[in-house]
């Protein structure tokens, strides 16, 4: 008992290499993360990852669209509906957005306001091979630019 209590006190003044060997008599109480704990953690690691290399593109897309739609916007007194709705287009299938028909994108003016609006979906899957995919996700984008023309 006597020993236990001296212990108890005495253990934070024994130096590194007494506790070392005096802990439980073993080692294995000091191993470290070990191969099985290593692989669960690279593997979440690796699963952010490959989640943000999808996701990031689709939301790099979205905001390249959205300025050039406000930039048509505002520049509507002297674009016409036309010349807006072929310059957008034009970088939508240059991005690869999957927007459907051409009549999806909607240019309305009222006064002097332009509004600008479509909606697409962009779907995070994973390739097993062999023409076997998994949806993760389903995005549901919706850019709008509501913008006073300016001469």
């Amino acid at each position: 008992m006597l020993s236990r209590v001296r212990d108890l006190f005495w253990t934070p003044f024994r130096s590194a290499a007494e506790s070392a060997v005096s802990y439980r008599g073993s080692k294995r109480f000091q191993s470290g993360m070990g191969k099985l704990g290593f692989f669960f953690f690279a593997s979440i690691v690796g699963g952010f990852v490959y989640v943000g290399y999808k996701v990031l593109p689709f939301y790099y897309d979205y905001y390249e669209i959205l300025g050039l739609m406000e930039e048509q916007a505002s520049k509507s007194a002297i674009l016409t509906d036309l010349e807006m709705r072929n310059n957008i287009l034009a970088r939508i299938r240059k991005l690869g957005i999957p927007i459907g028909h051409e009549d999806n994108l909607r240019i309305q003016r009222v006064g002097s306001h332009t509004r600008i609006e479509f909606r697409y979906k962009e779907v995070l899957d994973v390739d097993f091979g062999k023409g076997r995919y998994y949806k993760l996700w389903v995005f549901d984008f919706h850019p709008y630019a509501d913008r006073e023309a300016q001469r």
